[in-house]
């Protein structure tokens, strides 16, 4: 249960950046980083047919939203920095 509570939290932690990324007119951000998380399907059908514990597919979706959210945040880089650049600012 903690490793699917794992992956939706890491989800839920990577709307902001979606959202930051939407509000700066950068659309394809969102669906870049959904690729990564699209990607897990292909470990976590691999699990399933061989019969694997459900553990074993959550822990894929798990790393799919990991990776999601590393490519969000490395996408919303450029965003983040200049903000932070103008709010340290005097």
């Amino acid at each position: 249960m903690l490793v699917l509570g794992l992956a939706a939290g890491g989800r839920i932690l990577r709307t902001p950046l979606s959202q930051l990324a939407v509000a700066q007119g950068r659309t394809a951000d969102p669906a870049r980083a959904n690729l990564w998380r699209a990607g897990a399907l292909v470990p976590a059908l691999l699990a399933a047919a061989l019969g694997a514990p459900l553990s074993a597919i959550a822990a894929a979706a798990a790393a799919g939203e990991l990776a999601a959210s590393l490519r969000a945040l490395h996408l919303a880089r450029p965003i983040l920095v200049s903000r932070l650049a103008l709010e340290a600012q005097p």
